[in-house]
Parts: structure tokens; C-alpha cells; sequence
């Protein structure tokens, strides 16, 4: 016993570096006003404050010791880090402890991977002096803020303290807040900032609605998005109660309020706020009317702080403004969440991707509306642009994750429907990455505003399972009938359902394209618009003083077009999903069909790897170097001419093929012995479609297909030799596993090598033309390289 205790005591101490920032605890108090002296600025609060001679004097009350708290650094460059910390009295000291946090779920958070009943304190300081009611222990906390210590999210940093100061001391009836300027070091020499702090008490908890896989919430700390499984976990959501229970839709008793960034530009704020009262319609489904309300930020309020726990705020984070940043942007949400229970307690959208809208918008619908054949797009277009990108990002200020909703479940004929788009949308719900209606044609007369995407049936279904509230519930368990019901509905409305997006296994997973049942029709509808869209390219923005909008729309075109190949790509050893639990029926996944599979291949060899020479426009990449491209959202680097810009795109879209989890997926249907489309059927269209020259009488490969051709040899070679790490551990056992796919997948991949080889060798000799000679000789000496 006394060794399992001196072990204990070991991992206690390890997790207990306290950093003490004053001097050495004394026992001899001084008075509070040698302490506390007229000329500090006094607030009082929940926790009273005392800003003297540029440091921070708090004023802990005995009745709030070991209650959970809320600390929170909220960094303006960055996501705000919390953690949930007490004020902790020991001997003439406070500590600050971080504890594991006991879920109302019913289990306990870690605080770190693997250890377990352990505790943190990152900070421990001396007590000054009692307060006048003497239960009030006063500290000096300035290093709190100023050189915030390891262990607290965001902590730990170099600092420069002769340009690090306190700014402002605020205190209010449940939080604490404190606006610095921090400068740290790096390499580059001092970095300053602008850091704000809140303590926060923390409310009564509320009851939890528990985690489930099958929905598309997010966990309260994010563990379980990652899994298809319900962990015991609490979502993450609003404290949304009825103020009249018994009335089937009533007010709630406090609404969600969004107060709107000064920042925003006013012609921007009412499609703002149109986007988030898109969702209203969702929270009556749930049973709450007047849910929620946005609000402009007060002016000339000093009781105002943009990152005030007090505030859910809709900031304005456009970055176009910074030369270098044109056509560079980002929309998110940045959530608070009480771990205890799951509840958001604050959420702050943050919109700042005009450009990028610009630029998308113009590649999907510029042949459709002809607002968007213009630069810069007119006010109106652009306002519908930021309505839909706040929807969307206002969804995961309601708790709903980034995922794939209801895709591939729509029918391609519903697609260019009017009716049909006006009730239902093109896409189920506002938060997948669809985008546009692109499919729409010119002739088709859909109105502008049905191509944006919308608040769906999707998102009703969501915010009905998490908001809903149910009759005689006592505890988070009580409500698993009542929401089983409403998740059981998937079996029906396929819409409904939802699947991770790390889980790129078929087409219900693939983002930027228009949802629906059949990707193969909707690539051809798209490419007969990307070929007006290029049409449209050399007459725009004709005002502007360079050609960078040119580059920005072409390279978006072909982008685009990549997408689109994408979409079809997926159902080649792809599946459907439909996440279930133990006492539900029937398969999770459901390969694509075999016919299906063959078609999208097949569509593949004539659209993506054959010459798309209606990419090769004089006019409009006769305006700019081809190698200015390679940072128009290309990853890829410098590129040397139009043409290898888009021999590059043609070779993603064969990489995709040879990814680790395509041929994965291919190996599992070749295996389970299944009528299954498998690797040998993907590996003999693709060499039907790639090497069909070698079958012709006069054989002459120009060089788009030399280019495809010899990337398809290198593909096969690298998956041949693709490696686990597995085989680097010293065990017999594993070392048999050195290879990431089985003999049976290996062995089709080395087949078809062989048998490329043999067809080259056989024709060879009677190949005139020069360019392709030696084309096929390189792929010869690429086959033979290495394998000797």
C-alpha cells in the first residue's frame, strides 16, 4: 500500500508545477489599505477587482472557493482557449487548479491522454491582505494575465514585460474581464497583440442531451467527431427552455442573441441577419418561437467588449483588405462550451471570405445570372452570397459540426425543378460544402436567388432532435426513447441522414459539388457550363488594372472542374453510409453498384483523361505567365506553361484513384468474394481507357496522354511499395504486415504492371512516330526501375 501511494504521489507532484509569482507566503498579513490604496480604479463583481499601479489585485470571496470557474484567453489571431479552473485555499495561499471535469453525461473528461485522478496547478499565489467583510482573500494576479503559466490554455509564452500591459480591469455579476497588450517573442523579434481574459462563474449546470453518433452534433469537447460510435458524451448546445412548457411552440425563456461587429459594413448587416433568422423556421419545428434575435452592438456603452463572455457576436474578419490576401478567406465559429453539460456559453461567427465567394460564385453560376458577369459583383449579389456563408456558419454557433448531410440521397431530376428547388433546395441542408446550383442551364429559367444554398430540411431535422424539448424528463437518460423516434426517421427520409467527413469513401462524401443521386449527369450539365463560363472570362473585369481577377476565375474554372471529376471518382469503390445502432437492421455500408461503378470509370477515360483542350483559351491565359498561376489556390508550385496546369489536374484526379483508401475499399470487395466492382475490374477499364493507342494501327500519343500515361506508372509502382510503419518495430510478428495492402491487392497492381510492360514491348518497334517512341521507352525503363 505504501508503495501504490508513493506512486500516486509521484504522478501528483508531476502535474503539480506551480509557478509562484509573488513573495514567499507570510503569515503576517498587512491591512487592506496599505494593500488595496485610494488610488487603485475599484470594481466590484462576483470576484471585485483593484487596478493599481499597473497591476491587478483580485478580491476572492470565500463562498465562491472550489466553485468551477471559467478561464478563458481569448486571442483575436486565434480560436479562445478555455479551461475550467477553482480558486483553491490553501494555508495562506489561493491556488489555481485545473481539475478533471465530472460530466453531467455521467463519466469524467481527462485532463490529460492516460493519466488519471490527477490535477493541475499551473499558478499559486500568496494572500495579501483580508477584505473589509474579512472573507474576501486579496492576490496580486497580475502574472495571471500578464505571463500567463503553462498548464492554462494558451500560457507558457516568452514575454516581453517592458511592452506587456494591463489595459482595463472590468467586473461584473458573474465574470471578470481583462483587455492586455502582450508582446512575445519569436524569431522574428517581439510580437505584439492585443490578449483579453475572462473568469467566468460558471451557472448551474444544465441537463445534458446526450451524444449520438448517428446525428451530426458536435461533442461538448469535440472527442467524439472523429468516431462512429456513441461515445458517453453531452452535444454541444444552447440552455434553450421553454417559458411555457405545456405550449406546443412558445418563447423561450432567454433567446439566442447575436449582437452584429461594428465592423460589419451596414450594406452587409441585413443579409447578416437574414442569414441568421434563416434558422428561425428550425427552432419552431423544435417548438420555440422568437428563438433568436440579432442585435447591433451597443454604441458608447463602456460595459461593451466584443469578447465579453456576456456576448455572442457576428464579427467581421475580411482579410482582403491586406495586400497579398485578395482571394484569401475563411468563415467560422469560434464556441465556448460549458464541458460539465455541454452547453454553449458563447458564439461568436466570424465572416471573412469575400473574395473567395466572388470567385466561386462566378465559376458555378456567371453563365446563370447575369449580376455575376460583371466585376465587382453588384450589392445585392454579393449580400445573397454573405447570407448564405452566415446560415451556414451560424449552424455551428448552434452546435452542428462540419459533416455531410443528406448527400447523394436528392434526385438529379429535382435538380433544375423550380418547385422543387424553392420547398427543398438543391442540397438537404446549408451546412455541406455544395455551394451553387451549377447543374441549372441557361434554358432552364430558375431564378438567381433559388441557386444559393439554404437552411434545408436537413437542418429543421437537427435542431429539432437537439432543441426539442420532452414531457417528465428527470435525467439525460429519460430522453432516449423520445430522440431515438426522431433519429429511427432516417430509415425513411434518407436526407435525414449524415456521415463523417473524414470518411471519404463514396459520394455522399465528396464537398463543392451539387448533391444528388446521379454525379455522372451533373459532371456533364457542369462541364457544358465551365465551357461558358471560360467564354465569359475574357470580358471581365475590363476596369481593373491588371489581370489577376482573370487568373483568380480561370484557375477557380478548373478547380472546379476537378471537383466535378471528383464527384464521379467517388462512386468507384464507393459506398453509401447509413450509421445505425446495435438493434437497427441491415448493413452501415452499401457498396455502389456494380454497373454504376463501371460507367463512372468509363466516363472518366473520355472526360478526365483525354485532352480537355477546351481548357486551352489564348485569350484569356494569353494575358498573364502560366507560371503566375501556381498560387491561384494551386498548391502544386511553379508551373512551367497552360498546359501542364492542367496535365496537373488531370493527374490529381488519376491519383485519387490509387488513394490508400480507394484501393482499400476495392481490396475489401475483391475479397469479401462479392459481385462487388474490385480492383482488377478498376485496373482493366483504366488501361482500356489509358493505353488505347497501343491498340491502334498508326499509334501516335501526344502529350496530355504521355503525361497521364506515365503518372499511371508511377502510381501503380508507389502503391506496390507503400509501406506501413508497422514493419519498423523489431517483432517477427508485425514485420509479415510490412506492406499496406493484402497479396491480393498487390499482386493485381504487379499484374498489371507486368502486362503493361509485355503490351509496350510488343508494339514498340512499330511506333514511327519520335515523341512517342521514346515515351514508351521511358515508361519501360520507369516499369523496370527499382524491380531489378
Amino acid at each position: 500500500m505504501k508503495k501504490i501511494s508513493s506512486i500516486l504521489f509521484s504522478i501528483v507532484l508531476s502535474f503539480h508545477a506551480i509557478w509562484t509569482f509573488a513573495q514567499k507566503s507570510n503569515t503576517k498579513l498587512k491591512p487592506y489599505k496599505e494593500v488595496i490604496t485610494i488610488e487603485a480604479i475599484s470594481e466590484k463583481g462576483f470576484v471585485s477587482t483593484h487596478l493599481l499601479n499597473g497591476k491587478i489585485y483580485l478580491e476572492i470571496p470565500e463562498n465562491i472557493l472550489d466553485k468551477d470557474l471559467l478561464f478563458v484567453n481569448h486571442n483575436n489571431s486565434s480560436f479562445d482557449k478555455q479551461n475550467i479552473i477553482v480558486f483553491n485555499k490553501r494555508n495562506n495561499t489561493i491556488q489555481i487548479i485545473i481539475q478533471e471535469t465530472e460530466s453531467k453525461a455521467g463519466n469524467t473528461i481527462q485532463l490529460l491522454e492516460g493519466k488519471y485522478d490527477i490535477k493541475i496547478t499551473p499558478v499559486s499565489f500568496p494572500i495579501l491582505t483580508i477584505g473589509n467583510s474579512q472573507s474576501n482573500y486579496i492576490i496580486n494576479a497580475t502574472d495571471l494575465f500578464l505571463n500567463t503559466p503553462k498548464g492554462l490554455q494558451g500560457g507558457g509564452k516568452s514575454i516581453v514585460k517592458d511592452a506587456t500591459f494591463i489595459d482595463e480591469v472590468r467586473s461584473f455579476a458573474n465574470s471578470v474581464e481583462v483587455k492586455t497588450t502582450t508582446t512575445i517573442t519569436s524569431e522574428k523579434g517581439p510580437i505584439t497583440t492585443n490578449v483579453n481574459f475572462s473568469i467566468m462563474l460558471l451557472p448551474e449546470p444544465m441537463m445534458p442531451r446526450l451524444y449520438d453518433h448517428r446525428i451530426g452534433f458536435d461533442s461538448e469537447d469535440r472527442s467524439s467527431n472523429i468516431f462512429n460510435e456513441s461515445k458517453r458524451a453531452s452535444i454541444a448546445k444552447w440552455r434553450l427552455e421553454k417559458k411555457y412548457p405545456s405550449q406546443t411552440l412558445s418563447e423561450p425563456i432567454k433567446p439566442i442573441i447575436f449582437y452584429l461587429d461594428s465592423a460589419i459594413p451596414n450594406v452587409w448587416k441585413p443579409y447578416v441577419k437574414a442569414g441568421v433568422y434563416e434558422w428561425l423556421p428550425a427552432f419552431e419545428a423544435a417548438g420555440f418561437k422568437n428563438a433568436l434575435i440579432v442585435k447591433e452592438a451597443p454604441v458608447n456603452d463602456k460595459d461593451w467588449s466584443i469578447n465579453s463572455m456576456r456576448y455572442s457576436v457576428i464579427r467581421w474578419k475580411n482579410r482582403s483588405k491586406f495586400r497579398g490576401h485578395e482571394g484569401v478567406g475563411f468563415g467560422t465559429v469560434n464556441r465556448i462550451v460549458d464541458l460539465r453539460t455541454g452547453e454553449i456559453l458563447k458564439s461568436d461567427i466570424l465572416l471573412g471570405m469575400i473574395d473567395v465567394l466572388v470567385d466561386k460564385y462566378f465559376s458555378r453560376c456567371s453563365p446563370l445570372d447575369k449580376r455575376a458577369q460583371q466585376y465587382p459583383f453588384p450589392d445585392d449579389l454579393m449580400g445573397e452570397m454573405i447570407q448564405s456563408l452566415t446560415a451556414h456558419e451560424t449552424g455551428h454557433a448552434f452546435g452542428i459540426k462540419d459533416a455531410n448531410f443528406g448527400e447523394y440521397t436528392y434526385s438529379f431530376e429535382k435538380m433544375r425543378n423550380k418547385k422543387w428547388l424553392q420547398k427543398m433546395g438543391h442540397t438537404p441542408s446549408i451546412m455541406n460544402y455544395a455551394r451553387e446550383n451549377f447543374i441549372v442551364q441557361p434554358g432552364d429559367n430558375i431564378p438567381p436567388n433559388l441557386l444559393h444554398q439554404k437552411v434545408g430540411p436537413t437542418d429543421l431535422y437537427n435542431i429539432r432532435w437537439a432543441y426539442t424539448q420532452f414531457p417528465n424528463i428527470n435525467k439525460p437518460d429519460d430522453e432516449l426513447p423520445y430522440l431515438e423516434k426522431i433519429v429511427r426517421e432516417q430509415d425513411t427520409v434518407p436526407w435525414y441522414r449524415y456521415n463523417l467527413e473524414v470518411q471519404s469513401i463514396g459520394p455522399e462524401t465528396i464537398n463543392e459539388v451539387v448533391d444528388n443521386d446521379n454525379p455522372i449527369k451533373s459532371a456533364e450539365l457542369g462541364v457544358k457550363n465551365l465551357k461558358r463560363v471560360l467564354n465569359l472570362i475574357p470580358d471581365i473585369a475590363i476596369n481593373e488594372r491588371d489581370d489577376k481577377v482573370k487568373k483568380r476565375f480561370y484557375i477557380g474554372t478548373l478547380n472546379l472542374w476537378v471537383d466535378q471529376m471528383k464527384y464521379v471518382e467517388s462512386l468507384i469503390g464507393g459506398y453509401t453510409i447509413q450509421y445505425k445502432s446495435n438493434a437497427q437492421k441491415g448493413s452501415v455500408y452499401t457498396a455502389i453498384p456494380y454497373n454504376r461503378q463501371k460507367e463512372a470509370l468509363k466516363f472518366l477515360n473520355k472526360e478526365a483523361f483525354n485532352p480537355p483542350l477546351w481548357m486551352i483559351r489564348d485569350d484569356i491565359t494569353g494575358r498573364f505567365i502560366a507560371n503566375e498561376v501556381h498560387g491561384m489556390n494551386d498548391k502544386s508550385g511553379f508551373i512551367n506553361s497552360t498546359i501542364e496546369i492542367i496535365s496537373r489536374k488531370q493527374r490529381k484526379i488519376l491519383k485519387n484513384l490509387f488513394s490508400t483508401t480507394k484501393l482499400k475499399a476495392l481490396e475489401e470487395n475483391g475479397i469479401s468474394g462479392k459481385s462487388n466492382y474490385n480492383i482488377v475490374d478498376m485496373l482493366q477499364g483504366l488501361n482500356d481507357g489509358l493505353w488505347r493507342e497501343l491498340e491502334e494501327e498508326s499509334i501516335k500519343i501526344n502529350f496530355f496522354r504521355q503525361e497521364i500515361q506515365f503518372a499511371y506508372i508511377f502510381y501503380l509502382k508507389d502503391a506496390l511499395k507503400h509501406e506501413t510503419k508497422k514493419h519498423q518495430r523489431e517483432s517477427i510478428y508485425v514485420a509479415y504486415n510490412k506492406y499496406l495492402f493484402s497479396s491480393y491487392t498487390r499482386s493485381a497492381l504487379f499484374n498489371e504492371l507486368n502486362n503493361l510492360k509485355n503490351s509496350i514491348k510488343k508494339i514498340i518497334f512499330n511506333v514511327d512516330d519520335l515523341s512517342t517512341k521514346s515515351h514508351l521507352e521511358l515508361c519501360l525503363l520507369e516499369i523496370d526501375k527499382g524491380q531489378n
